[in-house]
């Protein structure tokens, strides 16, 4: 009897539970598949715009708005994010917030980019890296930081490199080696005596200074010869033409005693 009553009881109402549950089940489903800034799952390191779908020149209103929309539908409690793990909402989160703060200057991005302007290069030149690794081709951007090489695996040198026809980097890494060679060589065989050895000029002024000095000093020595000469023979001819030469020896105790006391 129980199992008659019931069914007739609640048949009314089994259409609008099923409809019920299938707008709750299709409305989950929509809100976490139609999301509009989805996080980025190409790299395991986002940077902070690719975080927020901005591009670097956004500005600070743009990063506040966006920021409001992407916790709104990033939320580990939001109906978006109930289908995924509990960790890996909370880690997008926390990824969503650091980015913020990043953004706004309130954070430092990590080593290597102290500001809010390092931050926007550092954005700016890894959107640029994966762009241009992506396509194969160099980035044509104003500020060509790359240099304008390929990739060695970019589908675009793969394709070169069978032709036959590769250049760019290759050619220049060539180019600098035979330069290197080249210096090296004329350094060991030419460069290196010329630098090694000392001017001729220079040496022939050292040699000459030295010659000067050695003649100055003979010279000076042969005239005080000469003068030591001239002055012992003008106290000698003094001495003759006063009479005392040899007198000195009876000065004082010069001479006997016997013959001074017969006088």
């Amino acid at each position: 009897m129980r199992n008659l009553v019931l069914p007739a009881v609640f048949a009314p109402f089994r259409p609008t539970l099923v409809a019920g549950i299938r707008y709750v089940s299709t409305s989950s489903g929509a809100s976490a598949s139609n999301q509009s800034y989805p996080f980025p799952t190409h790299t395991k390191s986002p940077t902070p715009f690719e975080i927020f779908h901005l591009s670097p020149s956004a500005s600070p209103s743009d990063i506040k708005s966006r920021y409001y929309e992407l916790v709104r539908s990033h939320h580990p409690d939001c109906i978006a994010c109930r289908s995924l793990p509990r960790t890996v909402a909370h880690e997008r989160f926390q990824a969503i917030t650091h980015a913020y703060e990043v953004l706004t200057g309130k954070r430092n991005a990590g080593r290597g980019a102290t500001t809010t302007a390092e931050a926007v290069e550092l954005a700016r030149r890894r959107a640029a890296h994966r762009a241009a690794y992506a396509t194969g081709r160099p980035y044509t951007g104003r500020r060509n930081e790359w240099g304008g090489f390929e990739y060695p695996d970019s589908p675009a040198y793969r394709e070169r490199y069978n032709k036959g026809d590769i250049t760019g980097n290759q050619a220049f890494l060539v180019a600098v080696s035979v330069m290197t060679i080249v210096v090296a060589l004329l350094k060991a065989t030419h460069l290196s005596p010329l630098l090694s050895s000392k001017p001729l000029s220079s040496v022939s002024a050292v040699d000459k200074h030295h010659e000067q000095a050695r003649l100055a000093l003979e010279e000076a020595r042969s005239k005080g010869q000469t003068y030591g000469n001239e002055r012992r023979e003008g106290i000698r001819k003094w001495v003759r033409e006063a009479g005392i030469e040899g007198a000195g020896q009876n000065i004082g105790h010069g001479g006997r005693r016997g013959e001074s006391e017969d006088t």
